[in-house]
């Protein structure tokens, strides 16, 4: 039985935002946690600031990364009953082309 060529490249954009509303001096205090996950052998993951999702997402465009679902969902934080978040995760994937690794080419973001 032959082994079948892999067809598709895949990664995924995941942003965490984690607020919580009980501070002393009711001062909101707000944290993200951003990767740009690619499901290569290696599993490579690539540690990104909020500010970088957009320029991500369009630098995945560029190197052939076709957008194929996105999702948003609450974050629920146990024993932390002031604190609400948001997980957002935009999944992409690129036809597979043999000897090419699923970060190249790099992204500039």
């Amino acid at each position: 039985m032959s082994q079948q060529e892999q067809q598709w490249e895949y990664c995924a954009l995941v942003n965490i935002v984690v607020t919580d509303f009980k501070q002393p001096d009711d001062v909101l205090a707000t944290t993200s946690h951003t990767q740009l996950i690619f499901y290569d052998d290696e599993s490579t993951v690539r540690q990104l600031t909020q500010e970088q999702c957009t320029p991500a997402i369009r630098a995945l465009g560029l190197a052939g990364w076709e957008l194929v679902s996105a999702t948003a969902a609450p974050v629920f934080i146990p024993r932390v009953d002031s604190a609400q978040g948001t997980r957002d995760a935009f999944f992409f994937k690129r036809p597979h082309i043999k000897g090419r690794k699923a970060t190249e080419p790099t992204l500039n973001v």
